[in-house]
């Protein structure tokens, strides 16, 4: 990660320099390490997101929300020094990745660590409860909120979802049905959330069997 970090800092100040897209590669890959454009916008303010050896800037801010989280909990007072390495480190590369997508989901998740905390007991049953139904809010959420093309579009892609899983809601579309479901995005693979997915093509059923797997 501090490898990562070394050459996602110095792609950050070269395009911030510049501004234009480089076309550079991160040395030994043929990885260009990040996307730029009016689409991809970071917590900066910057019109690009930075990708480092994670190939994805989503992978980044993804394997950059782990790293804070681990850094959290194993913060004591005993232990302070790498922990708070870690939450700088992993905080300055989530800023230049960007995900909108994974913010929300770590901020859930940041609010479920704190409720374990004063409980002292982790649930993995109330956890994936709790992400299921965050998730489908979010999904519902109106869609004059303006956050961006990225995750507007992931909105659209989850009310797909849970429009298809209202159509089938017992044992869901099948297997792809998400993916033949509509032609708002001819893009489209999957819903980019795994519980609206399994609801809209595995359905209730589906969803039960998921969480028996997981907790």
């Amino acid at each position: 990660m501090l490898f990562n970090f070394i050459f996602s800092m110095y792609l950050y100040f070269k395009l911030n320099g510049e501004g234009t897209d480089l076309g550079v590669l991160l040395p030994l890959t043929e990885i260009k390490g990040y996307v730029i454009g009016d689409m991809h916008g970071n917590f900066l303010g910057n019109h690009f997101r930075i990708a480092g050896y994670s190939e994805d800037a989503n992978y980044l801010s993804f394997n950059s929300a782990i790293l804070i989280l681990l850094s959290i909990m194993s913060y004591s007072k005993k232990n302070q020094i790498l922990p708070l390495f870690g939450i700088v480190l992993g905080t300055i590369l989530f800023a230049i990745s960007g995900s909108k997508t994974v913010l929300i989901a770590f901020i859930c998740v940041f609010m479920y660590y704190i409720y374990c905390k004063k409980i002292k007991e982790l649930d993995l049953t109330i956890l994936f409860i709790f992400s299921s139904i965050a998730t489908i809010i979010i999904a519902i959420l109106p869609q004059w909120l303006n956050l961006g093309d990225s995750l507007n579009n992931r909105f659209l892609l989850w009310n797909r979802g849970l429009n298809l899983f209202t159509q089938y809601p017992i044992v869901g579309s099948g297997v792809s049905g998400f993916r033949h479901f509509g032609t708002e995005i001819d893009w489209v693979v999957h819903s980019h959330s795994t519980f609206i997915q399994v609801l809209s093509e595995q359905g209730i059923v589906g969803l039960v069997l998921l969480t028996i797997v997981f907790t």
